[in-house]
């Protein structure tokens, strides 16, 4: 038999580290996002993704970022993976080749997310509470090109991938 105070302690440093004893992040009681995973769902293609910066930034932000990569094809495979990386975190961020079917499973199971960059489908019509953070990339090409030009720059190149003509990289370099 544990002893009362034992007890008690023991249940007041499971709610100092956050122990939540649920298969579910779907405790909404709790404000403070303190585990956070980056799933980049890659499907067949490859799975690279920068991680130093997001690193870095969430230990700056005290959170314990987890970095997974998805390589489900069909959309329920991606949502068992995701609900499966959510019962340790309090939030996913997701980036790749994610979808709206996938968004409103996750909607529906009560996860909290954001999406880097625009799902499959575009921006129109996501489930009702999704975040999605994305750039203008004409309007990023542009505020580089002023950054440059105001340091002294004069000579200005873009260097980028293979691309076929009428692709976004051609507005940014008009």
């Amino acid at each position: 038999k544990i002893a009362e105070d034992t007890r008690q302690r023991i249940y007041q440093i499971s709610r100092q580290l956050g122990y939540v004893n649920h298969r579910r992040i779907a405790d909404r009681e709790r404000q403070s996002i303190k585990r956070v995973a980056l799933a980049f769902v890659c499907g067949d293609g490859p799975c690279d993704l920068p991680t130093d910066a997001l690193a870095r930034g969430a230990f700056r932000q005290n959170l314990r970022l987890e970095i997974r990569y998805v390589k489900d094809k069909d959309d329920s495979s991606i949502t068992a993976s995701l609900l499966e990386i959510a019962v340790d975190c309090d939030a996913l961020l997701l980036n790749g080749y994610v979808s709206h079917a996938v968004l409103k499973n996750l909607t529906t199971e009560g996860i909290r997310y954001v999406v880097l960059g625009p799902p499959l489908g575009g921006v129109r019509d996501l489930p009702s509470g999704s975040t999605v953070v994305t750039c203008d990339m004409v309007d990023m090409g542009r505020a580089a090109t002023r950054r440059l030009m105001a340091l002294g720059h004069q000579r200005i190149g873009f260097v980028g991938t293979q691309r076929a003509v009428g692709m976004l990289q051609d507005s940014l370099l008009t």
